[in-house]
């Protein structure tokens, strides 16, 4: 499995710079993700969503709907890219919009893609190495993320 290591991008203790920070970062992938709708490479029906709540993860794509019950496949109803705020707060940019792009390669390449091919061959158009992921957990990231509150998000 190839893993992407990221420096930490440095919290801080006030949280207002870390609103101003994650803000900051939201507005940048908010712009980014309506050029790609408008450029037509992502459907205008996938939205960008923020949790601020979690810290296991940078970011996600989330599918919604079944399996059939005949074949086993998903069938999907629906998909939302979701970035994590502590995520913005403590990684570089760089990081940020790479997690991004990472996710958005998911929902492009589908639920069955996984870090296949096809999802490696939308990470290379996107213009980003296809990582499988992230490492979160390194000691000064993880530290970071689990000392911030939703609060000192918002």
């Amino acid at each position: 499995m190839k893993v992407r290591t990221i420096q930490p991008g440095g919290g801080c203790d006030d949280p207002a710079p870390v609103r101003t920070k994650v803000a900051a970062r939201c507005a940048l992938l908010a712009d980014l993700h309506r050029r790609l709708q408008a450029d037509g490479v992502l459907s205008p029906r996938v939205p960008l969503d923020v949790d601020y709540r979690a810290y296991k993860w940078g970011g996600k794509c989330e599918y919604r709907g079944h399996h059939c019950p005949v074949t086993g496949r998903a069938i999907v109803k629906s998909v939302t890219i979701k970035m994590s705020a502590k995520w913005m707060a403590v990684a570089s940019v760089e990081d940020v919009v790479h997690t991004y792009l990472h996710e958005v390669a998911h929902a492009i390449a589908g639920h069955d893609a996984g870090h296949g091919p096809w999802w490696a061959e939308w990470c290379e158009r996107l213009g980003i190495e296809a990582h499988e992921r992230t490492d979160v957990h390194c000691p000064d990231v993880m530290t970071q993320l689990l000392s911030l509150t939703a609060q000192d998000l918002k």
